[in-house]
């Protein structure tokens, strides 16, 4: 049975699909045919997390998703259910990463643990039955290519400006792709922590959490700057740690515009990560070259001012974290 519009207070129409959207701002249909005779729908919980979604093609559901969350609103189970079989993935997490993960698809049992850097959304390498896959990461983060133990690149991955797996040799096997989320293949959605985003409309498919504290449109994406920000857990925009001095290869021109952002402790972690860096490549920094020590030191105050102001719970607020281009790539 093909929905009625006119349940749904919002119909949309997108770049590629029709949508209609509930009371509360949540998807609640993605039509994916012109006579809406396929479509996906979006069941949400009392906190506007994504708990179901089923792809229905001719009256017949033929693939349905399933999710769980923990107290701390982390996902712990993703279950994909077709016409053949049903796969039920579980999560353990140490903080905000995802350290163990679990597939079973009825038959067998597959762990895997990840390892990742110091920050939010760094995977580093993946073992998996004794193998191990290694992940590298552009400036942005998200993960472009997995090398084996030998070195030997076994799989890359492009994008579009928006985070579209445009092409992937071989077939998509990794879970991190754009800025290091995990991409549900099999729902054509990330996984965003507070929400979920599809790249291929540049939108979440709720609205922002924090309402318009993150900025007048509750949709977009990084404000629409997908080339320049990222957004650890779908409720703000913010440079990615990297980008405070350029690439590993690159040079700081400058600390010339600040950006302002909400912030929880995700914010506090990427905080602690650009203080280093920039502390890092102040002693870099030529002793003659004033202009650029000075906009480090006030990079660093700054940086250090916002610590302390969520370190004392002053309650929600924005803050402003400087940062400038990264030139000369070599």
């Amino acid at each position: 049975m093909v929905p009625v519009p006119l349940l749904f207070p919002r119909m949309l129409k997108g770049r590629k699909f029709d949508y209609a959207y509930d009371v509360r701002g949540n998807q609640r249909y993605r039509y994916l045919s012109a006579d809406r005779s396929k479509f996906w729908e979006y069941t949400w919980d009392g906190e506007n997390r994504l708990r179901q979604a089923a792809l229905t093609l001719g009256g017949q559901v033929v693939r349905t998703l399933s999710f769980k969350y923990d107290p701390f609103g982390r996902r712990i189970e993703k279950q994909v259910s077709d016409t053949a079989s049903t796969v039920t993935t579980t999560y353990v997490y140490d903080g905000e990463n995802i350290v163990f993960t679990t597939v079973n698809d009825g038959t067998n049992t597959t762990t895997s643990h990840t390892i990742h850097g110091p920050g939010i959304d760094e995977p580093l390498a993946q073992i998996t039955n004794g193998t191990s896959t290694y992940y590298h990461a552009d400036g942005l983060g998200s993960i472009v290519a997995l090398t084996d133990a030998a070195g030997q690149i076994v799989q890359r991955i492009t994008y579009d400006a928006f985070g579209l797996p445009t092409a992937t040799d071989p077939s998509f096997a990794n879970s991190y792709a754009f800025t290091a989320r995990e991409w549900d293949k099999e729902l054509g959605l990330y996984y965003y922590r507070a929400r979920y985003y599809d790249p291929m409309e540049g939108r979440f498919v709720s609205k922002d959490p924090i309402g318009f504290a993150g900025g007048i449109n509750v949709y977009a994406y990084v404000e629409n700057n997908p080339v320049n920000l990222v957004d650890p857990d779908g409720r703000f925009a913010i440079l990615p740690v990297l980008a405070i001095i350029g690439t590993v290869y690159g040079v700081l021109e400058g600390v010339d515009y600040v950006t302002s952002v909400y912030y929880n402790s995700i914010i506090l972690k990427h905080l602690q990560e650009q203080e280093k860096l920039l502390k890092v490549h102040l002693e870099k920094t030529d002793c003659k070259d004033i202009q650029k020590i000075n906009l480090l030191n006030e990079a660093i105050k700054a940086n250090a001012l916002q610590q302390t102001r969520i370190g004392l719970g002053l309650g929600k607020d924005t803050i402003s974290i400087f940062y400038g281009k990264a030139t000369d790539r070599r």
